[in-house]
């Protein structure tokens, strides 16, 4: 990766955009310290390249650590706090607090680098991770510092972003802390408790309480429409005489020859009235 920082004749980092074109500069290699000349064209972005061509792989992170450890050695940075978690029990093991070291030292190589930060006889050790892929391998206790947002430094632009960001975004997060691990199967094992008592509590309401009773809901009965009246024929209690015969009818024969007029239904007293009843 092209590397747009370098180190300027006072000890500073020194963004190529701000110095003066070619061997001009002034400026070293943050890694080998050897002479930079700032590539300052029209086309491609700027950088720095080695005076005598030679190539660093990891000179931007030798940049990016140097910008760290000159905040380090001036300014304050916030320790995070030790919590053990798991599902809604937590447990804080280790407060956060605010420190400004002492004195910071660098050690190791740029593929694995550690910062070893003091105060009085404390002692906080810090990995720098600058891409995905890197992690870190070892099992003693450290602070990894989280630095794969300024993996590329012309859209983050570590030079104006990075202090900011260390004071105010939480980059450290602890590794390898002793008694996490044991603290954590402790909550989980608390917690199934709870869930267990829980379960058990919601059982036991329902067995003291009245049996749910399902609602079936029944299709809606048609209504069908009420039968017509019957006709309802008034009638004589009384036994009338045919007109013709003389024969006494009874009521329910009445009933029958409404439209007789006084007539028994008999075939003579038809055949009489003309066949009025019977054809």
């Amino acid at each position: 990766m092209k590397n747009p920082y370098g180190i300027n004749a006072d000890g500073d980092i020194a963004f190529v955009d701000d110095v003066e074109r070619g061997l001009a500069c002034n400026c070293v290699c943050p890694l080998c310290n050897k002479p930079f000349r700032a590539c300052q064209g029209e086309k491609n972005q700027h950088y720095f390249a080695h005076q005598d061509a030679s190539e660093c792989e990891f000179s931007y992170r030798a940049s990016l650590l140097h910008m760290v450890v000159d905040y380090l050695r001036y300014g304050k940075l916030e320790i995070p706090a030790v919590v053990a978690r798991y599902m809604s029990e937590e447990e804080v093991m280790s407060e956060g607090e605010i420190v400004l070291f002492d004195r910071v030292e660098r050690r190791g190589d740029m593929k694995s680098p550690e910062l070893h930060c003091y105060l009085g006889e404390r002692r906080w050790t810090l990995r720098p991770m600058f891409d995905k892929k890197g992690g870190s391998g070892t099992t003693d206790k450290h602070l990894l510092l989280d630095l794969t947002r300024f993996s590329n430094p012309y859209d983050s632009r570590p030079h104006q972003n990075l202090v900011p960001t260390l004071k105010s975004k939480k980059l450290l997060k602890w590794k390898n802390y002793p008694g996490v691990e044991e603290r954590k199967l402790a909550l989980r094992v608390r917690h199934q408790k709870k869930q267990a008592a829980q379960r058990e509590a919601t059982a036991h309401r329902f067995r003291v309480t009245e049996p749910h009773r399902r609602t079936v809901r029944r299709p809606a009965v048609r209504s069908r429409p009420a039968p017509k009246p019957e006709p309802v024929f008034s009638f004589k209690e009384e036994p009338l005489p045919c007109k013709f015969c003389k024969r006494i009818t009874q009521p329910v024969d009445a009933i029958m020859t409404k439209t007789s007029e006084g007539y028994c239904v008999c075939r003579d007293c038809n055949r009489e009235r003309g066949g009025d009843i019977h054809g």
